[in-house]
């Protein structure tokens, strides 16, 4: 377990799927910080014949608040989360109407 010290901060996201697929497969995140934007697409697929954490992870650096997060579903339903803060773990539910 790598447990060095850091100042850096990081959020992780899960997601979970009512319209598109439970687990948010395809699902594309663009999450917006002083320093830039940055973005992710939830997917297992990483290699042959093995799986990666279906989590997406962005790193920080020494940023403490996202700005705006993005959630664009397979179903086509949009989210978004303004003033986010970092160092988390968060579920993110798809939204039941096509655009929040």
């Amino acid at each position: 377990m790598n447990e060095t010290a850091t100042s850096n901060h990081w959020i992780s996201f899960n997601f979970l799927g009512v319209k598109s697929n439970r687990d948010g497969i395809g699902a594309r995140v663009k999450i917006f910080t002083v320093a830039g934007p940055q973005y992710a697409t939830v997917t297992t697929a990483s290699s042959y014949q093995s799986p990666s954490d279906r989590h997406v992870h962005f790193g920080l650096g020494a940023e403490t608040l996202i700005k705006e997060v993005q959630v664009y579903w397979p179903s086509g339903t949009v989210q978004t989360f303004q003033n986010v803060k970092a160092d988390q773990f968060l579920t993110i539910k798809e939204a039941s109407s096509p655009a929040n």
